[in-house]
Parts: structure tokens; sequence; C-alpha cells
């Protein structure tokens, strides 16, 4: 799993709690990075983006990612959970969007979900 956050602390306590449940987290503070790392997107299950990143908003870093054929599914985890939001990132091909006040079982179990249905594809 890739994970694109900016906020330090909650980019470590996710990814720990993430790790506990039996995910291989891989971390990146913002789009750039991971725009750097695409080598790493092809271990990736699934990527995690922040709605509101530094230098790339999360939905444009979708976009770009799908530009450059990336194919990964991927879950919004933000905080930014209007109804426009939501529904543009399901029109860009995001495959979750949750609200980071969610429990991390239901993460979890969410992310499992959505990682075993890109392998079917």
């Amino acid at each position: 799993m890739l994970i694109v956050e900016d906020d330090v602390n909650y980019r470590e306590i996710f990814s720990s709690e993430l790790a506990w449940h039996g995910f291989a987290v891989y971390r990146f503070a913002d789009g750039d990075a991971l725009l750097g790392s695409l080598d790493a997107t092809a271990e990736a299950d699934v990527i995690v983006l922040d709605w509101r990143l530094p230098t790339i908003s999360g939905i444009d870093l979708l976009i770009q990612l799908r530009q450059r054929g990336v194919n990964v599914p991927l879950v919004f985890l933000t905080s930014h959970t209007q109804p426009a939001n939501e529904q543009l990132a399901f029109q860009h091909g995001a495959r979750g969007f949750i609200d980071k006040t969610r429990c991390v079982e239901a993460l979890a179990s969410r992310l499992r979900q959505v990682a075993q249905a890109g392998k079917l594809y």
C-alpha cells in the first residue's frame, strides 16, 4: 500500500495502525514524492491519497497517475468529505472515498476489499 499524506503525525500513526493490520505500507509526504517514485506503484495493491496535499492536490495527483498509466486502485482518505469532492473522485476513477474519522478497523477492511477487487481486473 502507498500512502500520500502531508500531515506527518497522521501519516505515521495511520501507517503504523495499518501495518499492525497486516499491510506493507510505503509513505510519501506529497504528490511530487510519489510521482518521483513511480516504480513503487508497480508493487502496490492500493494507493491512499489525502484530498488536500501541498504542491499538487489529491485529485490532480489521481489524474496524473492515470495519465502516466498507473492503474492501481486508489482510495481517498480525507477530512474534506463534501459530496462534490466525492463525486469528482469517483468520476476520475477512485475506488473509495473515506472520512479520516472512521475507525482503523473499518478503514483496513475497506482497503482490503479495494485491493482484492483490484487483483481481479
